[in-house]
């Protein structure tokens, strides 16, 4: 984790189009690149007129609250890597988009931030690999954690998730 603190290079920055939406996105090639899972979560998401809260839990550069942003009225996103979240919050400058909260942390601290009962709906891009002692893991940090459950598993995503919906509230994974 500590490598994870000191890893900030913005050198191999580009800024993107996000697929045709009209937005402009914050990567680095020496990291990783928002995928079409990204988009096809964010087409999956049904967002009703009553809903005003969504949550992005692991939101990397944060593609989903960005396409999501002209669509319900308050985001919060949280992504535990500086290095990304810094670029999720250049991402959503560039775009001058004003609805979008991000914060940097884990997300196992979420309970700090919200007592309960807050979001209509929460979106997950989550890691898809288990992580275990013999696993064999990008040499990169920030691929390996944007890649593997190595600081959240699928099952923590669901409690917090369980803990911070409103009731009938829905998560998108």
């Amino acid at each position: 984790m500590e490598k994870l603190k000191k890893l900030r290079p913005m050198k191999n920055k580009e800024i993107n189009d996000l697929y045709d939406y009209g937005y402009k996105i914050v990567q680095n090639k020496d990291f990783f690149k928002f995928s079409l899972d990204s988009i096809l979560l964010a087409d999956f998401v049904k967002i009703n007129p009553k809903d005003k809260e969504l949550l992005d839990l692991c939101t990397g550069n944060a593609p989903l609250p960005i396409i999501l942003s002209n669509k319900i009225q308050n985001i919060t996103a949280i992504e535990i890597q500086k290095c990304i979240y810094d670029m999720a919050l250049e991402s959503i400058k560039i775009n001058k988009i004003n609805n979008i909260k991000i914060i940097n942390d884990n997300l196992k601290n979420l309970k700090n931030y919200f007592p309960g009962n807050n979001f209509d709906i929460i979106t997950c891009n989550p890691p898809y690999f288990k992580y275990q002692n013999n696993s064999i893991i990008n040499e990169n940090i920030v691929k390996s954690i944007a890649r593997h459950e190595i600081t959240t598993t699928i099952e923590e995503i669901i409690e917090i998730s369980s803990h911070l919906l409103k009731s009938k509230g829905r998560l998108y994974l």
